[in-house]
C-alpha cells in the first residue's frame, strides 16, 4: 500500500528511524544532523535492506555527471559520515556493510511503520537481540543443575528460530551463571537490548518455569509470567515462553516460526532427563563430555528411537570426538553423518543436524557445493545458531570469499561474543585474508576472554610469523604448545601423544616441558628455523605420524619436497585441514609447483 503523504514512511532500525521523505535521521526520538547526499545513501540502503548496491546505482543517482574520481571521492566521504552518524565502523559494521569494488550492503534488521517513533523518555526503543541469562534452578538439588541449564538451552533455541531477533548463544550466556551483575550491565557487554532472566523448579514430574524480560536502556521491567505444566508437556512450555516474548516486543513470526514454536510432542520424562544430561555434557567440549553426552543420548535412542534431537545430538558428539582424535575420521564421521540423516528424515525441521552436516561436508567430504547448501539451509531454520555460521563462515574462507566469509563469522560473533572458538576463528579468517593488523587485533581481543586459550596462542603466532615477527612468533608458538598438565610428571618425553583439538586455525599439541625448554635454546642458537627443527625432531620420535603438522614444520624451514610428500600423506588421510591448503600462507612458497597446483585439483580448490 503507497504511503500517504499526512502518515510519511518511516524505516527504524536499532534505536534509529529514517524519515525518508522528510530527509531526517532520529535516534531515540533526537534527531541528527546528516547531509543530502549520506541520508540519500541511507535510504537507497534502507529500501532494499540484504541486497548489494552497487558503486554504479549511486553513481547514477546520486553523482551522474561527476567524473570516476570525483565519484569515488564523493562516495567515501559521503559513507564515512553516514558511518560517524550511525557510530558504524568500516572493520566491524553493524549496518553497513562494505563490499569491496561492488558496493555497500545493509545488514541490520529493519522495521517499516508510520509516522515518527515517540521520544525515549515516552516508549521503550525497540527489541531486536536479547539474552537468556540461565535459569536459576530453586529446586534445592545441585544434581539438578542440568536440568537447568537444559531448559535455558532449549529457550535460547526456540528464540533463535524467530530470524527478526538476535539471541545470544548459550556458551556466552553460561558465562553469568549465578553472576551477581545487573541486568544494564551484562546487556550492554553482550550488545542486547533485553534480558530474559528466570527461575525453574522441578518437583516430580512437574515443572515450573518463571520468566522476566527486562529492557536495558533505559532500564525497565517488560513482561513476568509463570508457567507450570506436566513434564511430558515441557516442550509446549518452552514454545509458550518462546511465542509471549515475541508478542511483548511486537514481533511478528512467520507462518514457518508459528509451526515451529507451536509443534510439539509429549515427551517421556525420562526420555528428557536424558536428553538434558547429553546436551549438558556436549557443552563441555572436552573428550571426557563427549563421551558422555554419547552415552546418554544412545540412552535417548533407545528408549524413544523416533528423538531426533537426540539424533542431532549425537552426530556433535562423534564429530567432537573425532576432532580430539578418539575416534578415527573414518568410522567417527561416517557415524556423525547417519546420526545426522537420521535426525532430519524423523524431523526436516531439525537445523543443527543440516549444520552437522555441511561441517562434515566440508571438512571431511570436501564436497563444498553440498556444503554451503546444508549451511545455508540450516541457517533458514534456525538464523541464530552460531556454529552455522561459523562453519559457512570457514567453508568461504577455504574457496577464498573472504568478506563473505568475515561477514558471517562476525555474524557468528554477534551471536556468541565470548566463545573463544568463535573469536579464535575470526583471526583465523582474517589471517588467511592476509589482513595481518586486524588478526592480531583480534587474536589478542580473544585473549582478554581467556589469555590461557592454546589455539588463540597458536593463531597469534601463525599471524606474527607472516609479519615477519619471530620473537613474538616463538613466545605465542611454546604458548600454544605448553599442555594443560605436564607429561614430564608421568614419565613420558617428547610430545604428548594425542592431540588437544583441531579447529579453523590448525592443530594444537603438547609438549612436555623438558622439550620446551629444548625448544627455546634452539630458538635462542638457531633462530625461527632451529625452533621448529627441533619441533620436528621431537614429533619424529613420535608413533603418531601427524601428517599435517610435518608437512608445516617442512614448510617453515623451506624443505619443499618433503612439505609435498606429507601433504600428500595428510591428503591420504583427508586430514580436515586441507581445505584451507589455498588460502594458508604457510604454503606460500609451495603454489607455483605443478604438483601443489594438482593437490588443490584433487581437493577441490581449484588454483
Amino acid at each position: 500500500m503507497r504511503e500517504s503523504s499526512a502518515s510519511p514512511l518511516v524505516i527504524r532500525f536499532g534505536p534509529f528511524e529514517a524519515d525518508l521523505p522528510a530527509g531526517e535521521l532520529r535516534r531515540q526520538g533526537l534527531r541528527i544532523k546528516l547531509q543530502e547526499q549520506p541520508f540519500q545513501i541511507l535510504a537507497m540502503l534502507l529500501e532494499r535492506p540484504g541486497d548489494v548496491i552497487t558503486r554504479e546505482e549511486l553513481q547514477k543517482k546520486l553523482w551522474p555527471a561527476e567524473t570516476f574520481v570525483d565519484f569515488d571521492h564523493g562516495l567515501g566521504s559521503a559513507i564515512n559520515k553516514l558511518r560517524q552518524a550511525l557510530g558504524d565502523s568500516a572493520e566491524n559494521p553493524r549496518y553497513i556493510e562494505t563490499l569491496p569494488r561492488r558496493g555497500f550492503r545493509f545488514i541490520a534488521v529493519v522495521e517499516r511503520g508510520r509516522g515518527a517513533r515517540a521520544p525515549a523518555a515516552s516508549a521503550h526503543s525497540p527489541i531486536r537481540s536479547v539474552a537468556v541469562l540461565p535459569l536459576a534452578n530453586l529446586s534445592g538439588d545441585p544434581e539438578q543443575e542440568y536440568f537447568a541449564d537444559g531448559m535455558t538451552d532449549a529457550l535460547i533455541t526456540d528464540l533463535g528460530k524467530i530470524s527478526a531477533l538476535r539471541v545470544i548463544s548459550r556458551t556466552s550466556v553460561m558465562r553469568y551463571k549465578d553472576t551477581k551483575k545487573p541486568a544494564q550491565e551484562i546487556a550492554q557487554e553482550l550488545d542486547v537490548d533485553a534480558i530474559l532472566e528466570g527461575t525453574v523448579i522441578r518437583a516430580g514430574d512437574r515443572v515450573r518455569v518463571s520468566a522476566n524480560l527486562i529492557q536495558a536502556s533505559p532500564e525497565r521491567h517488560l513482561w513476568a509470567e509463570s508457567y507450570e505444566r506436566d513434564l511430558r508437556d515441557v516442550l509446549a512450555l518452552q514454545g509458550d515462553v518462546a511465542r509471549a516474548v515475541a508478542r511483548e516486543i511486537e514481533i511478528k513470526l512467520t507462518p514457518r516460526q508459528q509451526a515451529q514454536l507451536g509443534t510439539s510432542r509429549p515427551v517421556n520424562p525420562e526420555v528428557y532427563e536424558d536428553y538434558l544430561k547429553g546436551r549438558f555434557f556436549l557443552s563441555k567440549f572436552t573428550r571426557e563430555g563427549e563421551q558422555k553426552a554419547l552415552g546418554y543420548f544412545q540412552q535417548v535412542i533407545e528408549k524413544d528411537p523416533g528423538y531426533a534431537p537426540a539424533y542431532a545430538g549425537m552426530s556433535a558428539a562423534y564429530q567432537l570426538l573425532t576432532n580430539f582424535s578418539v575416534l578415527t575420521p573414518n568410522l567417527g564421521i561416517s557415524k556423525a553423518k547417519s546420526a545426522a540423516a537420521k535426525a532430519i528424515e524423523i524431523d526436516s525441521a531439525q537445523n543443527e543436524a543440516y549444520s552437522a552436516l555441511g561441517w562434515i561436508k566440508m571438512f571431511y567430504d570436501w564436497d563444498f557445493p553440498e556444503a554451503e547448501k546444508e549451511f545455508q539451509h540450516a541457517i533458514e531454520l534456525n538464523p541464530n545458531f552460531a556454529s552455522t555460521h561459523e562453519g559457512y563462515s570457514m567453508l568461504l574462507a577455504a574457496r577464498g570469499r573472504f568478506d563473505e566469509s568475515l561477514a558471517e563469522m562476525k555474524r557468528a560473533r554477534d551471536l556468541d561474543p565470548l566463545s573463544l572458538i568463535i573469536n579464535t576463528d575470526l583471526c583465523a579468517v582474517l589471517y588467511y585474508a592476509r589482513r595481518y593488523d586486524l588478526a592480531t587485533a583480534q587474536c589478542n581481543t580473544a585473549l582478554e576472554i581467556d589469555p590461557n586459550f592454546r589455539m588463540t596462542h597458536l593463531q597469534l603466532a601463525k599471524v606474527y610469523q607472516a609479519k615477519g615477527m619471530y620473537e613474538e612468533a616463538q613466545t605465542e608458538l611454546l604458548k600454544a604448545w605448553t599442555p594443560d598438565r605436564d607429561p614430564d610428571t608421568s614419565g613420558k618425553q617428547g610430545a604428548v601423544p594425542e592431540l588437544a583439538g583441531t579447529f579453523g586455525g590448525g592443530v594444537v599439541v603438547g609438549f612436555t616441558s623438558t622439550s620446551l625448554r629444548a625448544m627455546r635454546k634452539a630458538y635462542a642458537i638457531s633462530g625461527w628455523t632451529g625452533l621448529w627443527q627441533k619441533a620436528l625432531d621431537l614429533q619424529l620420535q613420535q608413533r603418531t605420524p601427524w601428517s599435517y603438522e610435518r608437512a608445516v614444520a617442512y614448510a617453515n624451514l623451506g624443505k619443499k619436497e618433503q612439505a609435498l610428500h606429507w601433504l600428500e600423506k595428510a591428503y591420504e588421510d583427508r586430514f580436515m585441514l586441507m581445505i584451507f591448503l589455498k588460502v594458508d600462507p604457510t604454503f606460500d612458497a609451495l603454489h607455483p609447483d605443478p604438483r601443489f597446483q594438482e593437490l588443490l585439483r584433487r581437493i577441490g580448490l581449484p588454483p
